[in-house]
């Protein structure tokens, strides 16, 4: 009987609202594993035992199946919606807004001045005309180079695009001159 009390009190814990009243972010990092994970949450109060979120996780057979990125956790999540949400892979995504009118320098700062991109910027400019103006939604730890490489592609496409569906009298021979 005692078993059977304590594995149903277990998972009614596992279950129930948890202890955060105002919910918070965490990070997993890659090849994190569900104990340093359960360990991480209580310590910050985000579940109120660590050892009833190690034990849910693996009678659900989901050890394997939490993946790495910043997750936003809710007000009162209980450890399953927790664990549900870092099966989902629902990482926090940001926001990155390059508006038209801008130089490409003045691009640049809005890319070396967001916080959750890493790395160092490119050492060199890109040509003016060559970076599309659009938004970019990425997850944390994506890198400048890969936000930079990604406004030069989308240009580059874009401008291949129009150019293959310009009027045939244009004088403009050449893409480049376009």
């Amino acid at each position: 009987i005692g078993g059977r009390a304590a594995l149903y009190f277990g998972m009614q814990a596992f279950v129930e609202p948890g202890p955060s009243a105002n919910g918070d972010t965490f990070m997993i990092k890659p090849n994190t594993g569900v104990q340093e994970i359960a360990d991480q949450l209580e310590r910050r109060s985000l579940i109120s035992d660590a050892r009833i979120f190690r034990l849910g996780v693996r009678a659900t057979g989901n050890e394997s199946a939490l993946k790495a990125g910043e997750y936003a956790i809710k007000p009162r999540a209980s450890m399953r919606d927790i664990m549900e949400l870092f099966k989902s892979g629902k990482s926090m995504m940001y926001s990155l807004t390059i508006p038209e009118g801008l130089t490409v320098e003045q691009a640049l700062q809005r890319v070396a001045d967001q916080e959750a991109l890493t790395g160092d910027m490119p050492a060199t400019l890109p040509p003016e005309g060559s970076i599309a103006t659009d938004t970019l939604r990425f997850t944390r730890g994506a890198t400048r180079q890969q936000m930079v490489d990604k406004l030069v592609a989308d240009q580059k496409k874009l401008v291949e695009d129009v150019w293959s569906h310009r009027a045939p009298d244009l004088p403009i021979a050449n893409i480049d001159d376009f």
